[in-house]
């Protein structure tokens, strides 16, 4: 009799983590996605401002070196500029990622998260055209064990 409960014991402690044993899933992202396909039409010395701004929409980020002239004190570089106040570097930044929890309890959970990142910056000389930029796409490594 003893065994029989004991067994029913297991039994039941299984079937109740079965039960309140799930899987949650969720997403986020932040920033808007890169429109990779006009990266290729970003030409160092022809492209403007005007031309990315309308392509990729505004920036996640933006950095110009006189506005940090102005707020370090040094106002009179920034009124001989001719380049346009926080216009010198755009950063087009955008963040996916996806987590899933599994979980049984008492037994076991399994969280995993996957992030994808790309990262577009364009700096521009002081003619407003594009001097330079640089694209990165991070993903994740598969792991050993995939």
């Amino acid at each position: 009799m003893r065994a029989t409960v004991e067994k029913l014991s297991v039994l039941g402690a299984v079937l109740l983590g079965a039960v309140l044993s799930g899987c949650i899933s969720f997403s986020g992202h932040f920033g808007t996605e890169i429109r990779v396909e006009h990266i290729p039409r970003i030409e160092e010395g022809v492209t403007t401002r005007e031309e990315v701004m309308s392509w990729f929409g505004p920036p996640s980020a933006f950095f110009n070196p006189t506005f940090l002239d102005v707020i370090l004190g040094e106002e009179d570089e920034m009124m001989d500029s001719e380049a346009g106040l926080l216009n010198d570097v755009f950063t087009y930044r955008y963040i996916e990622n996806k987590t899933t929890l599994f979980f049984i309890p008492i037994f076991f959970g399994v969280f995993d998260t996957v992030a994808v990142s790309e990262t577009l910056t364009i700096f521009f000389d002081e003619n407003g055209r594009v001097r330079y930029h640089a694209y990165r796409r991070d993903v994740p490594r598969p792991r050993k064990d995939d």
